[in-house]
């Protein structure tokens, strides 16, 4: 049999063996250290393991504790209600257990679920937190860096309508297409229109950057 399967099956018995809250918190807390180690290797198996042993170390001191409350054996806050009981005032409370409220009341609802549903919890805890340490697998399909540019076909630029001009000149700037064919040979190719269209284009772009400058507020 596989060794870790081994120690794994071992921890489970050990839990359902002990019957003292302080030695399960014990586990609970080395699980706990356990997973904060994994989570900064990046392990999934330690972290899926340590996760496992955790919950069931939870539901173990859950268990734990609401037998102590039923018979008397911890003070529940609520005083002895149990005629057949001793007081309560000799029991410990959940701070002398080293145990908060909080804790207290989550490990009690996880002993509560059924077996079936306490497995649904731990599957799913366990795939939410190896899922948090494991990178999302790479697209091939996904280029880095930035978009090349469209590329400017001059005889395109020739038979484009004056709003498709318009248009592209937004897409691609006037000076990167001034840059790519030449500012003789792009303005020797245009009409009227075109010209009409890119100067248009121009002084709204120098207006945006006036009015953005302009709009900043000069610190001494």
């Amino acid at each position: 049999m596989n060794t870790a399967l081994t120690r794994y099956d071992d921890v489970c018995r050990s839990l359902e063996e002990l019957h003292r809250v302080d030695k399960v918190t014990e586990i609970i807390d080395k699980a706990a250290a356990m997973q904060e180690y994994a989570r900064r290797a990046k392990d999934p198996k330690l972290i899926d393991y340590a996760t496992d042993v955790r919950l069931r170390a939870e539901i173990r001191a859950g268990e734990l504790l609401k037998e102590m409350a039923a018979t008397g054996q911890r003070d529940n806050g609520k005083g002895n209600r149990n005629p057949d009981l001793k007081s309560q005032a000799g029991a410990p409370k959940l701070s002398d257990l080293g145990v908060t409220k909080t804790q207290s009341s989550r490990w009690q609802k996880l002993a509560a679920l059924s077996k079936e549903k306490q497995e649904a919890k731990i599957s799913s805890i366990k795939e939410r937190t190896e899922r948090a340490i494991t990178p999302p697998p790479k697209d091939p399909n996904k280029v880095k860096g930035p978009k090349p540019a469209p590329k400017l076909n001059p005889e395109s630029w020739v038979q484009a309508t004056p709003e498709e001009c318009g248009k592209f000149v937004k897409v691609v700037g006037p000076r990167e297409i001034v840059a790519a064919v030449g500012a003789r040979e792009f303005y020797r190719s245009l009409t009227e229109e075109q010209k009409d269209a890119l100067w248009a284009a121009e002084r709204a772009d120098q207006d945006a950057k006036s009015q953005k400058t302009n709009g900043r507020t000069a610190y001494p």
